[in-house]
C-alpha cells in the first residue's frame, strides 16, 4: 500500500479540548505538533532516523508537525512519511528515493532549496501527496526526476516522480517545478512549470494533469523536455504564458482561455489525441501543429504565430487579427454555423485541404507549397466567400472553387490569382466582382455552368468542357484585359459565354475572347431582348459563332477564309470584321452613318440581312462596307434617315457606292427599301469591286413623278405627244427624246402601279381592267382627233 493509501486510511477523533489524530496503520498516537528541525547527525541522511531530528529526541515529524529542512545538514535522503507543514531552507535539498511518499497535510510547503522525486530513477512510483490546498512558497524548485507511467494493477504498476493533489495546489510567483514526470492537480500557478530532463540529456515528458488549471505565470518546455497537457481546462490570466521553449508542448482534449501562447528556438506546441484543443480569446505567438480537431472561440483571436494541421474550426463570430499564418496540411478549415470568420489585412492563411469557412478575407488566402506531389490543391467550399483582399495559387498548385460556392469580392481590391497555376470553377459555383489574374502559365478555368457578375480579367481563362460548359455573365460588364479561350480543347461539345446581365452589357477591356471551335461546339451567345456592346480595344476571335444583338466596336477576326466567325443574331457597329459570315442580320448604321471595314471573306448568306441607312449623297453620310473578299447574298435592307432637315431623299441619278472591295462576288435575293420618296427605286450596279446604288424612276410612266402611274400620267402623255425634245415628265418614258406610241405602251403595261386599291376595287374582281378599257377609249378619241 502506498503512503497516499494509508494517508487515505486514517480518521480523526474529536475529545474535549484536544484534537487526536489516530493513525491507524501504525497503530501509534501523536499529541498536538511541534517544530522538528534536521539535523543530519545520523548515521545515514534518511528521513526516518529518528538521530537527524532536532526535537522530539528520537521522533522523525509527523502529520502534526513542521519539518525545516536546511543547512548546516542540507541534504536528506529515503524519505517516506507525512508532516503537516514543510520548510526547506536556502541550500536544502530533500532527495526522494524511488518508492516513497512525501505527505503533507496542513497545506504549506515553503521551499527555498530543492526536493528531488524519485532521486535514484527507481521504477517504481514515487509521489509528493498534498492532502488539502496548499501553497508551495518559496524561491527554490522541485524536480521531478521519472517519466511517468500509469499502469493497470495488476499485471503492470504505475510509477514515475509525481506530485499528487484532490484539491488546488497554488504554486507560488518565485517557484519552480521542473523535471520529467506527472503533476496531477488542479493547479493555481504563479511561479514556472517547466518540463526537462534532469539530467540533460535526451527528451522526457512532464505530464500536467486535472481537470482545471489556472495559470499566472509560465507553463513551458525546455530543450531537453516535452510538457504534455492532459487537462480539460487551462484558464490563464493576463501574465499567463504557455512557453514552447525549444521543446515540444502537447495538448490533449485540452481548452485554453486567455493569455499567451509561444514558441522559440524551434519549439512546438502540438494538438494531439482524439478530443484534440480548444483555445478562446487567447494571443498566439507559437508554432502550433493541431494535428487533430482546434476549436477556436470568443469574439477576437489574434495569431501572430504559425496553426498548421488537420481540422481548424471557428466555432463564432471573430476578427482572425495579427500577423501570422494558418497553414492547412490536408485539412480543414471550418466555421460552426452561423459563425462568419473575418480575415484580418495582414494574416495569411494558405497550404492545402478544404475551406469551408464562412469567411470574409481582408488578408492574404493561398494554394501552397509551390510544386508539391501530389499537386497540392485548396477547396473552397462550404459556405460563400467574401474577398476583399488576395487569394492566389502558388506556382504548381490548384484552388478549386467547388459546386454552389459564390465568392463575392470587392470591386476595387478584390484579387484572384494563379501564378503558374491553376484555378478551377465547378459547375454551379460563381464569382461576383473584383478580378481574375494570372501570370505566366497561369490559367483559370470555368468547368461547367459559372456565373461571373461585373468581372475584371487579368490573364488567362479557359471556358472549358465537363462535359458541358456555360459561363454566364451577369451586371453590366465584363472587362476582359487577357485571353478567353471557349473550348480550348476542341471538344465536341457545347461550350458558350452567355452575356445574361442588364439590358445592356459592356465587354470592355484591352483583351480577346478566342472561339476555338466551329458552329455550338465555341460560341458568345447575347440573351433575348438584351445585347451587348463590344468596346474599342477588345477582340473576338477565331472559328466558332456568335447569337444575338452585339454592337461592335472592337474586331471580330475569324482564323481564315475557310474557319469563318458565324454571326447568327444582329450585328452593329462600326469597326473591324475579318473573316466572318453573317447569318442573321447585320446593320450597318444604328441610327448614324458609319463606314464598316472588312478584311479577308465578308460573307452574306442567304438568310442574312444586311442594312444600310443613306442620308446624303457625300460620302460620310450613308453606310458603306469596304474590305477584300465580299460575297454577297440574302436581303439588302436600305433606309433613309434624317441627317439634319429631314429625310434624305436622293435625286434621280444619284450614286452611292455601298460596297467597294478587291473581290465582290454573288447578288443579292431580295432588296427591301424604306423611308423612300415612292417615285424613285435604288438600281443595284453589281461589278466585281463594287456595289452601286443608282436612284432611278420606280415607273417609267410615272410622268407627273408621284409613285403611281394612273391617268393623270395618261394626260401628261396626251400632253407631251408629238414633243420632239421632251423629257419624261412630258410622258418620254423611253427616255429618247420625243412622246410618241410607244411611250403610251409603256404607259399602258404599267398603268395601276402603284395606284391603292378603293374598297369598290378590292370586292370586284379585275378592277384595273374596267379602268384600262375606259382609259384606252378614251386614247383612241384623242388619236381620231388628231
Amino acid at each position: 500500500m502506498t503512503l497516499s493509501k494509508r494517508f487515505l486510511a486514517c480518521r480523526e477523533l474529536t475529545f474535549p479540548g484536544m484534537a487526536i489524530l489516530a493513525w491507524g496503520c501504525l497503530g501509534i498516537a501523536y499529541s498536538m505538533g511541534v517544530t522538528v528541525t534536521w539535523t543530519g547527525l545520523g548515521v545515514n541522511d534518511y528521513w526516518n532516523n529518528s538521530a537527524n531530528w532536532s526535537n522530539p529526541p528520537g521522533n522523525p515529524p509527523n502529520f502534526m508537525d513542521e519539518a525545516i529542512v536546511g543547512l548546516p545538514a542540507p541534504t536528506v535522503l529515503n524519505v517516506n512519511g507525512l508532516v503537516q507543514t514543510l520548510v526547506v531552507t536556502d541550500g536544502g535539498t530533500i532527495n526522494m528515493l524511488g518508492g516513497n511518499d512525501l505527505t503533507i497535510t496542513s497545506g504549506v510547503l515553503t521551499n527555498f532549496g530543492e526536493i528531488v522525486v524519485n532521486s535514484d530513477q527507481l521504477d517504481d512510483l514515487t509521489t509528493i501527496l498534498l492532502s488539502t490546498t496548499t501553497t508551495i512558497s518559496g524561491k527554490g524548485k522541485i524536480v521531478l526526476n521519472k517519466p511517468f507511467f500509469s499502469g493497470t494493477p495488476p499485471f503492470t504498476m504505475t510509477r514515475g516522480a509525481t506530485i499528487e493533489s484532490s484539491s488546488q495546489i497554488n504554486h507560488g510567483s518565485n517557484h519552480t517545478i521542473e523535471g520529467t514526470g506527472q503533476i496531477n492537480a488542479a493547479l493555481n500557478n504563479e511561479g514556472t512549470i517547466r518540463a526537462l530532463n534532469p539530467n540533460g540529456a535526451g527528451v522526457l515528458p512532464l505530464i500536467l494533469a486535472g481537470n482545471q488549471q489556472f495559470n499566472e505565470n509560465l507553463l513551458t518546455s525546455s530543450p531537453s523536455g516535452q510538457l504534455d497537457v492532459k487537462t480539460s481546462l487551462i484558464t490563464q490570466g493576463t501574465a499567463g504564458r504557455i512557453v514552447a521553449d525549444t521543446g515540444f508542448i502537447t495538448l490533449d482534449g485540452t481548452k485554453i482561455i486567455g493569455g499567451k501562447l509561444e514558441s522559440n528556438s524551434g519549439g512546438q506546441i502540438s494538438v494531439v489525441g482524439t478530443n484534440g484543443a480548444r483555445f478562446r480569446e487567447v494571443l498566439n505567438e507559437a508554432t502550433v501543429n493541431a494535428g487533430v480537431f482546434l476549436g477556436i472561440e470568443g469574439a477576437n483571436f489574434t495569431n501572430n504565430g504559425t496553426i498548421s494541421g488537420g481540422t481548424i474550426r471557428f466555432d463564432d463570430s471573430m476578427t482572425l487579427n495579427g500577423t501570422g499564418e494558418i497553414i492547412l496540411n490536408n485539412g480543414t478549415l471550418q466555421t460552426l454555423s452561423p459563425a462568419v470568420l473575418t480575415q484580418g489585412a495582414t494574416h495569411v492563411i494558405r497550404g492545402k485541404g478544404i475551406l469551408s469557412a464562412e469567411l470574409v478575407n481582408n488578408g492574404i488566402i493561398e494554394v501552397s507549397p509551390a510544386s508539391g506531389v501530389p499537386t497540392p490543391t485548396l477547396t473552397l467550399s462550404g459556405f460563400s466567400k467574401a474577398n476583399n483582399h488576395i487569394i492566389r495559387a502558388l506556382p504548381g498548385t490548384v484552388l478549386d472553387i467547388a459546386t454552389g460556392i459564390s465568392l463575392n469580392q470587392d470591386t476595387a481590391s478584390g484579387r484572384l490569382i494563379a501564378e503558374d497555376s491553376l484555378i478551377q470553377f465547378n459547375s454551379g459555383s460563381g464569382l461576383n466582382r473584383g478580378r481574375v489574374e494570372t501570370s505566366g502559365t497561369g490559367r483559370i478555368e470555368v468547368r461547367g455552368t459559372v456565373t461571373f457578375t461585373d468581372v475584371t480579367i487579368e490573364g488567362a481563362l479557359n471556358v472549358r468542357a465537363q462535359p458541358t460548359v456555360q459561363l454566364t455573365v451577369h451586371g453590366s460588364s465584363l472587362a476582359n484585359n487577357g485571353l478567353m479561350t471557349v473550348n480550348p480543347q476542341f471538344a465536341n461539345v457545347s461550350h458558350t459565354i452567355l452575356f445574361d446581365g442588364d439590358n445592356s452589357m459592356s465587354l470592355a477591356g484591352n483583351g480577346m475572347i478566342d472561339l476555338n471551335n466551329t458552329q455550338h461546339r465555341a460560341q458568345i451567345t447575347i440573351a433575348a431582348g438584351k445585347s451587348l456592346t463590344q468596346q474599342a480595344n477588345h477582340k473576338i476571335t477565331g472559328i466558332g459563332q456568335i447569337n444575338g444583338n452585339l454592337i461592335n466596336l472592337g474586331e471580330i477576326v475569324g482564323d481564315g477564309p475557310a474557319n469563318l466567325i458565324d454571326i447568327n443574331g444582329t450585328l452593329s457597329g462600326t469597326n473591324n470584321l475579318k473573316n466572318v459570315r453573317i447569318n442573321g442580320n447585320h446593320l450597318i448604321g444604328l441610327g448614324n452613318i458609319h463606314s464598316v471595314p472588312t478584311f479577308g471573306t465578308y460573307q452574306l448568306t442567304d438568310s442574312s440581312t444586311v442594312e444600310f441607312e443613306i442620308g446624303g449623297t457625300h460620302t460620310n453620310l450613308f453606310d458603306k462596307i469596304f474590305g477584300e473578299t465580299v460575297n454577297v447574298d440574302g436581303m439588302l435592307s436600305i433606309e433613309q434617315i434624317d441627317t439634319g432637315g429631314g429625310v434624305f431623299q436622293p435625286q434621280l441619278g444619284d450614286m452611292f457606292e455601298i460596297i467597294y472591295a478587291t473581290n465582290i462576288t454573288g447578288t443579292f435575293d431580295a432588296v427591301n427599301i424604306m423611308g423612300l420618296n415612292p417615285a424613285i427605286d435604288y438600281k443595284i450596279l453589281y461589278a466585281t469591286n463594287s456595289v452601286t446604288l443608282e436612284a432611278i424612276r420606280k415607273y417609267s410612266a410615272d410622268f407627273d413623278f408621284d409613285g403611281d402611274v394612273d391617268a393623270a400620267d395618261l394626260t401628261r402623255w396626251q400632253a407631251g405627244y408629238g414633243m420632239n425634245s421632251a423629257t419624261y415628265m412630258d410622258g418620254d418614258a423611253d427616255e429618247d427624246g420625243d412622246v410618241d406610241g410607244q411611250d403610251f405602251l409603256t404607259w399602258q403595261r404599267e398603268f395601276g402601279l402603284g395606284v391603292p386599291l378603293t374598297a369598290a376595287e378590292i370586292a370586284v374582281p379585275e378592277p384595273s381592267i374596267l379602268r384600262l378599257t375606259l382609259m384606252l377609249g378614251s386614247v383612241a378619241l384623242f388619236f381620231l382627233r388628231g
